[in-house]
Formats: structure tokens, C-alpha cells, sequence
């Protein structure tokens, strides 16, 4: 594992354009250390002007620590190019409770590459620790997608089968204030005419975005036990603007009512329900 300091911009782009790329068969896992990281004072700010207290919010991690998986990636032999990797799965698991004011040591490493149909699949593993303590762990499934791959996503997930909780409106003003918010400045979610030039129909939301909103209904239902261990997939694009349609799968009307359920799945769907974006997964800290 390489122990270093956070990489200013400059130095990302040097790595990014000179690493040296080596086959999947030659892969092997690699680590970075990043010892007394801080997350962006201007992340954090409109972070949490748009969404609460990102200490309640463990999803947080991941865009908190998203430049030093980037710092890891660009250092990496693995051999995709790394713009265009598509952001499969996000896992979390809290182990204890984590300041993001105190200073952390973040650990990434790339502990998997897998030659698929669709693809190579990469697992990124992120770790927080404080005070020599592990607090949180979030493990990232990326793909870099095969050119010759032709499947297509499975369009119809029975959501009539789902209860509505709620829905809200995604704008590409929504996208921009993410943006401004995360610091993720794709073009694919800022502009209708940058997307087309890479291939999709329209701009589309970030993905974390609705993960952060479905976070926040928890919360709001004071369902916060649900956010120590939990798993998000990422199944369709969800093209801008859109009205959306937050759903439960445990037959209940209400998130005051999980009382009783180990488990809860929620989904993210089109508002007449025939497409899913995000599948939210969580299992119920036991007491």
C-alpha cells in the first residue's frame, strides 16, 4: 500500500495521462493510503445546504472521498480509460461513528478486476478510519463497458407491485446544484447538448443524487438504523427532466411503519413505473 498526501490537480492529470496500463490477466489489487484527508470546505457547505448534516448521512462518504479514488485510479495499471467507467453498485457499512470535521486516513484500493460479457467489472474499496479506529467502509462496482456487449437492461421491474412513498421532480437545475454540491462536474448531467455528444438522449441526473434524496426520506422517518448497512444499484439512466417515483417493496404505506422489518427495499422508478433507476437495499441494525 502507498501511504501519500492528497494529489493536487495538476499532479492527477500527470498521473492520469502518463500510468502505464497493463491486461487484465496480469491484474493485482492495488492500494493508496491518504493519512489526514479533509473533504472539501466548499463540498461540505453545499452539501449540507442541500441535503442536512453530513455526519447522519453515511452516503456522504462517498463523495467525500471520492478524490482519493480517483488519485488511486489514475495511479493504477488497471487497463481501462478511466473516463467512461459506469457506476454499477455502492455499498455501505458503518462500524462507528465518524467526524467529518476531525481528520481522517482514507484507504482505496482496487481489489478486483473481472473480464465479463459485459465488460471488465471493478470492485473499489474505500475505507475510513479516525484515530486509528475503522469507521466506514464503502465498496464501488464499476464497469468499463465492452463495445461488442449489446444486452439491454431489463425495462419492466413490476413496479405495480410496489407501494408509493412519495415523488419529486429532477431538473438539470437539480443537476447543476449537485454539481456545485458534490463537485462532480460531468458534462453528461449539466447539458442536454454534451450528452448527445456521448451518445445518450438527453442529460441525465447523477445517480448519487437520488440515492442522497432516498437517504433523506429515511431520516425524515426517523428510520436512521436502516443507514448502518446498506447497498444501492444503479439500474437505468434517469434522462432530465423527470418526475420520479420513490417506492417500497415491504407493503407499506409508511416508513413509520418498519418497526417490525429486518429489511427494506425501496426503489427509484419512472413515475408511470416502467422503468427503475436506483434499487436501495438496507438490512436493520440489530439493538
Amino acid at each position: 500500500m502507498l501511504t501519500q498526501n492528497q494529489f493536487s490537480l495538476p499532479k492527477l492529470i500527470f498521473h492520469a495521462v502518463t500510468r502505464t496500463k497493463k491486461d487484465t490477466n496480469e491484474f493485482k489489487p492495488f492500494s493508496i493510503k491518504v493519512r489526514n484527508f479533509y473533504p472539501s470546505a466548499n463540498m461540505t457547505h453545499k452539501f449540507e445546504s442541500m441535503f442536512g448534516n453530513i455526519n447522519e448521512r453515511p452516503a456522504f462518504m462517498f463523495n467525500a472521498t471520492f478524490p482519493i479514488v480517483v488519485q488511486n485510479l489514475v495511479q493504477s495499471p488497471i487497463s481501462s480509460k478511466l473516463l467512461g467507467l459506469i457506476h454499477l453498485k455502492s455499498d455501505y457499512m458503518v462500524h462507528g461513528k465518524h467526524n467529518w470535521l476531525l481528520p481522517s486516513d482514507i484507504e482505496v484500493t482496487i481489489e478486483s478486476a473481472d473480464d465479463t460479457l459485459k465488460g471488465i467489472i471493478y470492485t473499489v474499496v474505500t475505507k475510513t478510519f479516525q484515530y486509528n479506529k475503522h469507521t466506514m467502509t464503502n465498496t464501488n462496482t464499476m464497469l468499463a463497458k465492452s463495445p461488442y456487449y449489446k444486452g439491454k437492461a431489463k425495462s419492466n421491474m413490476q413496479a405495480d407491485t410496489w407501494t408509493e412513498l412519495s415523488k419529486y421532480d429532477v431538473s438539470i437545475d437539480t443537476a447543476r446544484a449537485y454539481a456545485r454540491a458534490s463537485l462532480d462536474y460531468n458534462p453528461i448531467h449539466l447539458s442536454s447538448a454534451l450528452a448527445k455528444q456521448f451518445g445518450l438522449p438527453n442529460a441525465l441526473i447523477h445517480g448519487m443524487f437520488n440515492v442522497h434524496k432516498i437517504c433523506e426520506l429515511i431520516l425524515e422517518n426517523q428510520q436512521q438504523e436502516y443507514l448502518s448497512n446498506f447497498s444501492v444499484e444503479f439500474n437505468k439512466p434517469c434522462y432530465l427532466p423527470s418526475t420520479v417515483s420513490l417506492r417500497c417493496n415491504n407493503k407499506l404505506d409508511n416508513l413509520s411503519k418498519t418497526e417490525n422489518q429486518q429489511k427494506l427495499t425501496l426503489g427509484l422508478f419512472s413515475i408511470e413505473g416502467s422503468s427503475r433507476f436506483v434499487k436501495f437495499e438496507a438490512q436493520k441494525k440489530e439493538a
